[in-house]
């Protein structure tokens, strides 16, 4: 009867070891004045949910590119997606400033589906809730010096945008002359969507009415001093989706820094009023182990805490009265 009584205890100690492993989510809540956001972050599976009175956003980096849905939160059939998708490195032979096709240097492209992202905690403040996404290993051998990051920002003042600072740095270009693009891909799920292409920025419209957008300016930061350049844009596009190439100078051995931003414009309920939903009273506590309490967390923590209380007493009563 012993066997029988070490198979249990060795199912219980299983079962809780997997009980415990997916108490991985954190969440941080943040408030500004009159404005509120939720962050659900999942660090194992790389994913991100985003939710305020105006957005929902949903991230996926798990293993492939960083992947951003984004829609209103009173539309929940009409989508837009953002994807990360390649870095380039290029021959600006007319010099132009702009990425071509036929520019390209052989053996110069990082897919970046061949890069796995750390995905840090989320930080909050007063004015917002910000995580990042981190390269932390790239297959492709001859770019495996090279580091890129990406850091979100929720404002907590204007909750219809989220915000992303592009780090790139030691890119290993083949000639101080050549020049570095970064391929995004824009698409949605409503075919009724009308796009206009501006000099900084794509507006996606319904019934004339602009609900989207993919925005960006059109100077970079390069260095750690506060020096500006400016980049180039040029698109490639079809009935359901817009290529964005964004062109940047040589950084040499510098860190470049750009800013795009997405999000949506309406505001408004179904009936055409604003909506009035109560802000949310934040109790969030950064851990020094890596990740976010707040009260959600700490009543799942002492539910799976009962869970396991129960089999450990349960178990105990079995094996005494079916082991003697």
């Amino acid at each position: 009867m012993k066997i029988g009584k070490y198979v249990i205890w060795t199912g219980i100690l299983i079962l809780m070891v997997l009980l415990c492993s997916g108490v991985t989510q954190s969440i941080a809540q943040g408030q500004g004045p009159g404005k509120q956001a939720e962050v659900d972050i999942d660090p194992t599976s790389k994913l991100v949910t985003i939710e305020s009175e105006n957005l929902m956003v949903a991230i996926n980096a798990g293993g492939q590119v960083p992947i951003y849905q984004y829609w209103s939160i009173n539309d929940n059939e009409t989508k837009f997606h953002v994807k990360f998708m390649e870095v380039q490195e290029f021959d600006d032979a007319n010099d132009n400033g702009i990425f071509e096709n036929n520019e390209t240097v052989g053996q110069r492209t990082l897919s970046l589906q061949s890069v796995r992202w750390a995905l840090s905690e989320a930080q909050i403040n007063t004015e917002e809730i910000s995580f990042n996404f981190t390269s932390a290993n790239i297959t492709q051998e001859q770019f495996t010096g090279f580091d890129m990051k990406i850091v979100n920002h929720i404002d907590l003042e204007n909750t219809t945008s989220l915000k992303f600072d592009i780090y790139m740095a030691n890119w290993p270009f083949k000639n101080e002359n050549n020049s570095l693009s970064l391929r995004w891909d824009l698409t949605w799920t409503n075919e009724n969507i009308t796009r206009s292409e501006e000099d900084e920025g794509i507006y996606l419209s319904l019934a004339n009415e602009t609900i989207g957008y993919f925005s960006y300016v059109s100077t970079v930061q390069i260095g750690n001093e506060t020096e500006i350049i400016n980049t180039t844009t040029h698109y490639n596009t079809t009935s359901k989706a817009v290529q964005i190439y964004f062109s940047y100078p040589n950084f040499l051995d510098q860190e470049l820094i750009h800013d795009p931003e997405i999000g949506v414009l309406s505001t408004t309920g179904g009936d055409g009023e604003e909506t009035d939903t109560p802000p949310i009273e934040s109790s969030t506590q950064i851990k020094t182990d890596g990740g976010i309490s707040d009260e959600s967390s700490e009543i799942d923590g002492f539910v799976y805490a009962t869970i396991l209380g129960t089999l450990v007493v349960v178990s105990y009563f079995y094996t005494r009265k079916y082991t003697r």
